[in-house]
């Protein structure tokens, strides 16, 4: 009962501990998530200001975009006043010409004239007031206005006072100047709308874009409110688990105070039992150790006497125990009567053996030596039959070596004839080519020298020509001089044709000259080839006692080589008979220091039997046994 309570006291606290280390557990992981919690409410609060800046920011750019673009709006209106303002006066400067041009009356014109004016200067003054937003229109713009400036107002100038003066001609020039100076002027116009139009659509797709970041900051600091109550809602939650954690822990520690008081109580109370029952058992134990001396006791001390001098090896087996009265130290007895009956028994066979044994281990240590002295003597014979067989395969070895090394080098040989027999063939054939070439090339310079002869002609043919043209410029000059002034250029043209003919006659002269070198040259080559045509019909006679004679070496060189594969067989088969007898012999051998071996191992086992029967003797003789 009481190792009950120690056990049930040990449960419950190890179970009391492990709630509250649990709850401790999920107390810090509440704290650990709150923190974070916290954590992240502080990043939405640093977002939310973020947004909120971001949001004033869009505010402002918004409300500059929305000046700018009316300000564009403004500047588009000016222009398309002022472009259709100057396109009324040059519609009522043309209606004036006209007015003008049939005698009519033009009071009624000047009026309007004059109130165009004013309206186009105040237009300008608008237009000169307008910022631009680029330096494309501003460069725009200037051009504009200097072209109205300084061609605009001369050329209108200009037109009126040729009109009221009635200076047609000068009306005439510069009514030709309106049309291309006005077009002008609206192409600048045209594209200074242009500029702007392209500044009003980026300005809408730039308010377009600010809507859009406005819009979306606003979702985004929507969805970090909701965030942010949902941290709330968590966080609110997370204190409301925390309070009853700790609640239960408070509970539990109030629970395990009452039940250990319980349980120490009722351990006391098991405490007390204990120690009233442990005097009762003493007092037994004492009253039967002893009984238990005097009559158990002696009989055991006996036996153990006995036991312990045979193991110490000085027993004596002849020596038995007296049976006790007591029934479980009579059984004790009785058994150790007959084991030391049957031991003395085992003891004296085991004597008788060893000395058997012993016997056979003499005369197989005698039979072991003889043995290993004859294995001595073959093994040493065998080792000398070896020693002289390994000479001989190592001359046939080297015989085989040589000749195999001749039949290489005939073979080598032979292979480098061949070489030499198809080298001759092919300087032959090649010979032959040359002869061919030589042939074909000394026909084509004997044609090259029946050409150089009709050349040879031919130049005389232009000597004579020039000659003649000469004789017909010479008179043609005569004929001139006596024609006078009249005859003048005919002497020029007479002049450059002897002039001509002359440089014929030294131009063909030359052509004769390099002919005459060529002919000579022409004779030299076909000289020289008739030399090398004689010498390779040399080089063939040569060539073919040459590959005679290769051949017959062929054919002594391939009687060698069957000399000497016949030797080669022959030696190899000598030196495999021999090789296989190398072997037989170095079997023979092996196997006598095999058996060499075991006569050892049998000698040495024979002197380890004696020894161990020499041991198992001197126990034998520690025990005191009388032989039955």
């Amino acid at each position: 009962e009481f190792a009950n309570v120690k056990q049930t006291l040990n449960l419950f606290q190890t179970d009391i501990n492990q709630k509250i280390s649990q709850l401790s557990k999920q107390k810090q992981d509440i704290s650990k998530k709150k923190s974070l919690l916290s954590e992240e409410k502080q990043k939405i609060s640093r977002l939310k200001e973020s947004i909120s800046r971001d949001k004033h920011k869009i505010s402002s750019q918004k409300e500059d975009m929305i000046e700018r673009s009316f300000q564009t709006g403004q500047k588009s209106g000016v222009v398309y006043l002022l472009m259709e303002s100057l396109a009324r006066g040059e519609k009522m400067l043309w209606e004036y010409a006209a007015i003008k041009l049939s005698n009519g009356d033009d009071s009624g014109v000047f009026p309007r004239f004059k109130q165009l004016k004013t309206e186009r200067s105040n237009l300008m003054m608008a237009f000169s007031f307008l910022e631009p937003q680029s330096d494309e229109e501003a460069q725009v713009k200037m051009a504009f206005m200097e072209f109205v400036k300084n061609k605009i107002k001369p050329l209108l100038k200009e037109v009126i006072l040729s009109l009221r003066n009635e200076d047609y001609v000068s009306y005439d020039i510069a009514s030709k100047k309106i049309t291309p100076t006005y077009a002008e002027l609206y192409k600048l116009g045209h594209q200074l709308i242009k500029i702007i139009n392209a500044q009003t659509k980026a300005f809408d797709s730039l308010r377009d874009e600010l809507r859009s970041k406005e819009e979306e900051f606003v979702k985004q600091e929507q969805q970090l409110q909701e965030r942010e109550n949902k941290l709330n809602r968590e966080e609110q939650q997370l204190t409301i688990i925390e309070n009853r954690l700790n609640d239960q822990q408070k509970a539990v520690e109030k629970e395990s105070a009452q039940r250990l008081s319980e349980l120490e109580t009722t351990l006391n109370k098991a405490s007390q039992q204990i120690l009233i029952i442990g005097v009762v058992l003493v007092l037994l134990l004492i009253i039967t150790g002893w009984f238990i001396a005097t009559s158990v006791t002696r009989p055991v001390n006996e036996l153990s006497k006995n036991i312990n001098e045979i193991a110490d090896g000085n027993g004596d087996l002849n020596k038995e125990l007296k049976l006790s009265n007591v029934t479980e130290l009579k059984e004790i007895a009785s058994g150790y009567n007959t084991f030391i009956a049957k031991l003395r028994k085992m003891l004296q066979d085991i004597g008788d053996t060893a000395d058997r044994v012993s016997l056979s281990s003499m005369s197989l240590k005698e039979g072991a030596e003889q043995s290993n002295q004859i294995v001595h003597e073959q093994q040493f014979e065998t080792n000398n039959a070896a020693i002289a067989m390994d000479e001989i395969v190592a001359e046939f070895n080297n015989i085989s070596t040589e000749i195999t090394s001749a039949a290489d080098l005939s073979e080598s040989i032979r292979q480098k004839t061949g070489v030499s027999m198809e080298r001759v063939k092919d300087t032959l054939d090649s010979m032959g080519s040359v002869v061919a070439d030589v042939e074909q090339t000394s026909m084509q310079v004997d044609s090259l020298a029946k050409g150089i002869d009709d050349i040879a002609s031919a130049i005389a043919n232009i000597n004579n020509i020039a000659s003649q043209t000469n004789l017909l410029a010479l008179n043609a000059a005569i004929e001139a001089a006596r024609a006078g002034e009249h005859g003048r250029g005919f002497a020029v043209v007479a002049d450059e044709v002897r002039s001509l003919s002359f440089n014929t006659q030294q131009t063909t002269e030359q052509i004769e000259q390099v002919m005459e070198k060529l002919v000579a040259t022409t004779a030299q080559v076909v000289e020289a080839m008739q030399r090398s045509k004689n010498s390779v019909d040399i080089g063939q006679n040569n060539a073919r006692l040459v590959s005679v004679e290769l051949n017959a070496v062929l054919g002594e060189l391939d009687e060698i080589t069957e000399i000497t594969t016949a030797i080669s067989s022959s030696t190899q088969t000598q030196a495999a008979n021999t090789q296989s007898l190398n072997n037989n012999i170095t079997q023979i051998n092996n196997a006598t220091s095999e058996i060499s071996s075991l006569s050892q191992q049998t000698n040495e086992q024979s002197a380890r039997l004696a020894e161990l029967v020499d041991n198992l003797q001197s126990l034998l003789h520690v025990f005191q046994a009388s032989k039955s």
